[in-house]
């Protein structure tokens, strides 16, 4: 996707893609939020995007829901870990394939990744979380008591997928099916946690009523299988179906044939809004040292585009004037003494007790005097 929002224009582009949002972060430039939604449609589909959940922010605001996901405010459940390490994935992916090529872009996510931990390690907010996953797992127990022995196939073997998969294979005794559109994945998560069995995406709207319980976790748009594909469940067995996608992978329909119930996002609403109410005290505390990185990146921004050109600027015309005053002194003396008299006005600049418009109206005093020494 990252391929064809660059040939699109947009820059710096940074994709997360879950079973439950797609998040485009990039640089200011020309394209618009209609450009990136079009070149997300090409890659999708048009029909996978509905217009109406799209939205876009921008400047300060873009910023502010960066460091917002990094510290788990805006996760389904508040707190969650999850979506960190889906960021850090999706950044460093970024990386790799080339799609960086500014400064401030990273400037930005170095300062979420830095507030995400400052967030965790000094506030309440990830004091006993757990994912989306874990939420499902723990209303299943609620329903259905013990899950040793139960047949489970987990749709999906992406973040959330495989922490559904590892959470079931640690907490329970149940005996795991994993299906996931890229074979090779599946297979190997498979055998790396111990999962029984792999079966092939196409087949399982045959086989969904073959297990007690169906995860899942897919990016939505289009159903996996809906009432057609569950009618055929023995009248004395039921199935529990789990849809952790947004949109919905399952056709809420299902819900129509007895036997079957369905737990989807809204259906997990009680359960967020119990872990939500345990960690109002630490948002505004965590909303807080959100604030505070807002306005350090804010500053270092600032002074990496302001104040280095006349960083520069004073440095060179404090090294010529000091070698006019001080011809016999060697160049490597005079470049520290440029560089010393440089910081010093610098320092003033970068004052922290200093309001931002009196760093600015400071360098602009600056920008004159040195300015004015071409005359």
């Amino acid at each position: 996707m990252g391929d064809a929002l660059v040939a699109a224009g947009v820059v710096d582009p940074v994709v997360l893609s879950t079973c439950n949002r797609v998040v485009v972060l990039h640089a200011s430039g020309e394209p618009r939020s209609s450009d990136v939604f079009a070149a997300l449609a090409a890659v999708k589909g048009a029909d996978a995007i509905d217009p109406v959940d799209f939205y876009a922010l921008e400047d300060r605001a873009a910023v502010t829901h960066l460091f917002r996901m990094a510290s788990g405010l805006e996760s389904m459940v508040v707190g969650e870990t999850q979506i960190l390490g889906q960021l850090k994935d999706a950044f460093f992916r970024a990386i790799e394939k080339g799609w960086l090529a500014g400064h401030g872009t990273r400037l930005a996510f170095d300062a979420a990744f830095r507030v995400a931990k400052r967030v965790r390690t000094e506030t309440d907010i990830g004091r006993g979380h757990f994912s989306v996953a874990m939420t499902a797992i723990r209303v299943l127990e609620n329903r259905l008591g013990d899950l040793a022995g139960l047949r489970i196939l987990i749709v999906g073997a992406g973040k959330t997928g495989e922490l559904a998969a590892r959470y079931f294979r640690e907490r329970t005794g149940a005996r795991l099916a994993l299906a996931n559109r890229t074979l090779s994945k599946a297979e190997q998560l498979a055998e790396e946690i111990g999962i029984d069995e792999v079966v092939l995406l196409p087949h399982v709207p045959a086989r969904v009523t073959e297990f007690d319980v169906v995860v899942g976790a897919v990016e939505g748009g289009q159903y996996l299988f809906g009432p057609a594909e569950v009618r055929t469940l023995a009248p004395s067995r039921e199935l529990h179906v789990v849809d952790l996608s947004m949109p919905p992978c399952v056709d809420p329909a299902v819900t129509e044939v007895p036997g079957v119930t369905l737990i989807d996002i809204s259906s997990l609403q009680g359960v967020v809004s119990t872990n939500t109410e345990r960690r109002t005290g630490a948002v505004p505390q965590a909303e807080g040292m959100i604030e505070d990185a807002l306005e350090t990146l804010e500053r270092k921004l600032w002074e990496e585009s302001e104040l280095k050109p006349v960083l520069l600027r004073m440095h060179g015309k404090i090294f010529s004037t000091l070698q006019e005053v001080f011809p016999n002194l060697g160049e490597e003396v005079l470049r520290r003494g440029a560089e010393r008299l440089a910081t010093m006005h610098i320092r003033k600049i970068k004052d922290v007790q200093r309001t931002k418009d009196e760093r600015r109206a400071h360098l602009e005093a600056l920008r004159a005097v040195y300015s004015s020494l071409d005359e």
